[in-house]
């Protein structure tokens, strides 16, 4: 498969549509695309009179003249080496003055968090510093808040300015939509933006990126397809890559011709997205996961510059008009929708949770009723299915003057999956399929 052209960056999909990242971005900001360790002809391809480097901004021109920036720093040595970091910080202002970026993600950010013999420092200068600077401070910055040995979910050093990769939202997200036992109330803390994480001084859900998938591990598709990393390739004897990975293959270890197997993928898909895009916080998806891309079980393929890697063009227009339409009719509702990515944490009027088995472990099913207190767009009510069988519920009454309908139900095949003006009204009880979710909006 041929390395992308430049003009098929500038993209119709409405995947390149914005996503609201905080309440500013609702005015109209571009998506933002990161753009990281491809290889340089593939930069050099895709960007012009940017300089065609590792790790570098690029930038990328959407169908409504929206420009979106981002660039990935490297991140330095512990803080033996905090010099070359400040000089590497110096380099940032002169990205961000000259090319415009809108902010960096600092891989393994956890690593400036320790002294000169690698003990964690509560305050490290070289983060406090940035989140200072009069430049700087004023782009997106986000930390990676781990390293080898250090875990900083929640807890890294941020001075109300850095966001953080929400690791343990990833690991909620997939535990739960596959069956895992005990989940329940992690799930509903997590789609309510993490509070007990970012809820701190003036931190807002959008401190939290959600994510269930990134560019390391696996893809969305090879999560619901694979039990284990298939990593041989890599030539490192399997050792590579991470062996906890909290996937399901739903029935067969990677490919099959089983369709109550592939079914079962689809939906299970289908389940994650729609658990991320009514999270409170800041969305992160992966390119490639919207036509359903294979690493074949491969969780750490970095090093690949083959068909393993490279994006399928030919895959878009097998899958456009059923888990393609979806997943991008999905991403329109989290954008055009009030009570989507809201910049504040919900409050006891802001959401209804319809629950009563929270201490239950073998309790997995979810439902709540986000409210539109005048905010527009109709109340919101969304449920989620992971168990294996099929649970009936009583609907909440909608507003009044108005009546619930169908958005979304996985189960459902398309068009009918989603149907964004919603359906004909619904009445309970509605009648759930096993790993499966809905949508109703009150209209």
């Amino acid at each position: 498969m041929a390395l992308p052209r430049a003009d098929l960056l500038k993209s119709t999909s409405p995947l390149l549509q914005p996503l609201p990242l905080s309440a500013s971005h609702r005015a109209g900001h571009g998506p933002r695309i990161g753009l990281l360790g491809r290889p340089a002809r593939f930069l050099e391809r895709s960007g012009k009179g940017l300089p065609a480097q590792r790790g570098g901004a690029r930038s990328v021109d959407t169908d409504q003249g929206r420009r979106a920036r981002c660039a990935k720093p490297r991140s330095p040595r512990p803080a033996t080496e905090r010099r070359r970091a400040l000089d590497a910080a110096r380099l940032q202002v002169q990205w961000v003055e000259e090319y415009h970026v809108d902010g960096f993600r600092f891989d393994l950010a956890s690593a400036l968090c320790r002294d000169g013999k690698g003990r964690p420092i509560p305050a490290p200068p070289l983060i406090r510093e940035i989140a200072k600077h009069p430049v700087l401070s004023q782009v997106k910055l986000i930390a990676e808040p781990w390293d080898i040995g250090m875990y900083q979910v929640g807890s890294f050093p941020n001075w109300d300015v850095w966001a953080e990769w929400n690791g343990r939202y990833r690991d909620v997200i997939r535990r739960f939509v596959k069956g895992d036992p005990g989940m329940k109330k992690q799930l509903a803390t997590s789609l309510a933006g993490s509070a007990d994480l970012y809820n701190t001084n003036n931190r807002k859900p959008y401190h939290g990126i959600n994510f269930v998938v990134c560019h390391d591990g696996f893809t969305l598709y090879d999560l619901v397809s694979y039990n284990q990393k298939h990593n041989d390739i890599n030539g490192e004897q399997g050792r590579d890559g991470s062996n906890d990975n909290f996937s399901w293959n739903c029935g067969a270890e990677g490919e099959t011709g089983d369709e109550g197997v592939q079914a079962l993928r689809v939906r299970q898909m289908k389940n994650m997205m729609v658990a991320l895009m009514v999270s409170n916080g800041v969305p992160l998806i992966l390119m490639g996961d919207e036509i359903m891309s294979t690493r074949h079980g491969n969780n750490n393929y970095y090093g690949h510059d083959t068909e393993l890697t490279h994006f399928n063009w030919d895959k878009v227009a097998e899958v456009k008009d059923t888990f393609f339409r979806f997943y991008s009719e999905l991403i329109k509702l989290r954008v055009s929708h009030p009570l989507l990515g809201q910049p504040e944490f919900l409050t006891g009027s802001d959401v209804t949770w319809h629950e009563d088995n929270w201490d239950d472990p073998e309790s997995k099913f979810l439902a709540f009723t986000l409210h539109d207190n005048g905010k527009g767009g109709g109340s919101l009510y969304v449920a989620l299915n992971a168990h294996h069988f099929n649970v009936s519920v009583g609907l909440p009454p909608p507003p009044a003057g108005t009546q619930w309908r169908r958005v979304v139900d996985t189960n459902l095949p398309p068009p009918r999956d989603i149907t964004p003006m919603g359906n004909s009204g619904v009445d309970g009880p509605y009648e759930i399929t096993a790993y499966s979710s809905i949508i109703l909006v009150a209209k």
